[in-house]
């Protein structure tokens, strides 16, 4: 009922529904605009799998959160706690993929071809 809503409750959800599709949105746009450049042509099969495990475990996570809702409603409890952290760990796997691609392609631009050394 609307009158047991804690302000917590309703400041959890706001963030819930900036930051999710803000991901989603986050995650599509980067995954696109990289799938272009040349220097991320050998990484695009693990590009897009890291971008499908962040949607997949979002997808998965709302499932759940809409049926512990439903079940909730007739009194039955549903735990969600697991889908929650394989999303949140989907997010770091796909940030730590992207981080250390990044890190990959700036030490390759800043070795001179053939020696080794840095330019």
């Amino acid at each position: 009922a609307p009158e047991h809503v804690s302000t917590t409750g309703v400041l959890h959800g706001f963030a819930f529904l900036l930051g999710v599709p803000g991901v989603l949105l986050a995650v599509t746009l980067l995954v696109a605009a990289l799938w272009r450049l040349p220097s991320w042509r050998s990484a695009r099969a693990l590009l897009a799998g890291s971008a499908a495990l962040v949607w997949t475990t979002l997808l998965v996570f709302g499932h759940s959160m809409s049926s512990a809702m439903v079940n909730h409603a007739s009194g039955a409890d549903f735990a969600v706690g697991w889908q929650n952290r394989a999303a949140v760990l989907a997010w770091v796997v796909w940030v730590a993929f992207l981080a250390g691609r990044v890190l990959a392609i700036g030490r390759l631009g800043t070795t001179t071809a053939g020696t080794g050394s840095t330019a």
